[in-house]
């Protein structure tokens, strides 16, 4: 059941590249019923900075208590927080020749640090649960691992409910290492949102990020706006589904519009809510995982 969505971009080519993804769509995407039994769902709307590596983005995450039993807490990975002087992943880097040379917080190069903040979560007929949410280190007790946060509920999720998560989150991305992270021009984004934990034969399985770490959720569906300045070329895992840009390069667009048609796919939403200022394009993109 790993699930894993990410993003790159990259200063260059015309947008019209993404379009490429339309050509080679999966079984899954084009089936008329689930393959697997879906968990989570996932609309994220995210804004890039492109100068300042950071991105940030609301998050509307619905969840499915298919555990059989009451929940009265659900912990969430905040996979970015590795890339932090104070963290697991950074001790045990370490000793293998990771990315720092030294025990001492002062000696963490400034440019490899990352991390990921939560601003506020709150949560339908639960209401404002920021301060419910507390940092857990499951595997090491280590209290500056920041990598794993729970959440509790004011009242349990019963078995076969559903809870839809609000949160805002601001994330920092470090020079690239371990799947996430930047070099130039070049961005990546690999564990970038805050997703919930899998619970698993009676327990929840919700790790924190170590150095040899893999990574594991539940199926989900994911609907991922995406804003980054118009120079870049963006790949992403799921489908692309739409894009808005300024009237510059309107003609590209429609041109891509036109190859998704054509690929069964839903063309550009046209909402103006949805248009980003110039010189930005957004890139809306979709994953049924």
């Amino acid at each position: 059941m790993r699930v894993l969505l990410a993003f790159f971009v990259a200063s260059g080519a015309a947008l019209l590249s993404v379009s490429v993804t339309a050509a080679a769509l999966s079984v899954a995407t084009n089936s008329p019923k689930p393959l697997s039994a879906r968990v989570t769902s996932y609309d994220i709307d995210a804004d890039l900075n492109t100068d300042k590596k950071s991105l940030d983005a609301t998050e509307v995450l619905t969840y499915k208590n298919v555990t059989g039993q009451p929940l009265s807490s659900i912990p969430f990975h905040l996979y970015l927080d590795a890339f932090r002087p104070q963290s697991t992943f950074t001790s045990e880097t370490h000793f293998t020749g990771g990315i720092r040379d030294s025990e001492s917080e002062d000696d963490y190069p400034s440019e490899k640090l990352g991390g990921i903040t939560v601003s506020k979560i709150t949560a339908d007929s639960y209401g404002d649960l920021s301060r419910e949410m507390h940092f857990t280190a499951p595997d090491d007790g280590n209290a500056e691992d920041h990598t794993v946060a729970e959440i509790h509920l004011p009242h349990p999720l019963a078995a076969g409910d559903t809870i839809t998560f609000h949160l805002a989150f601001h994330d920092q991305f470090p020079l690239s290492i371990a799947h996430n992270g930047y070099k130039r021009d070049f961005i990546m984004g690999g564990q970038w949102y805050p997703k919930p934990g899998v619970f698993w034969h009676g327990a929840w399985n919700c790790h924190q990020y170590h150095s040899t770490t893999e990574f594991f959720s539940d199926f989900g569906t994911f609907t991922v706006y995406l804003t980054v300045p118009d120079r870049y070329v963006v790949g992403a895992s799921g489908v692309p589904t739409g894009s808005r840009t300024t009237p510059t390069v309107l003609k590209r667009l429609t041109s891509l519009a036109k190859t998704l048609a054509t690929s069964h796919l839903r063309p550009a939403l046209t909402s103006p809510s949805l248009t980003a200022p110039s010189p930005h394009q957004w890139v809306q993109s979709k994953c049924t995982c």
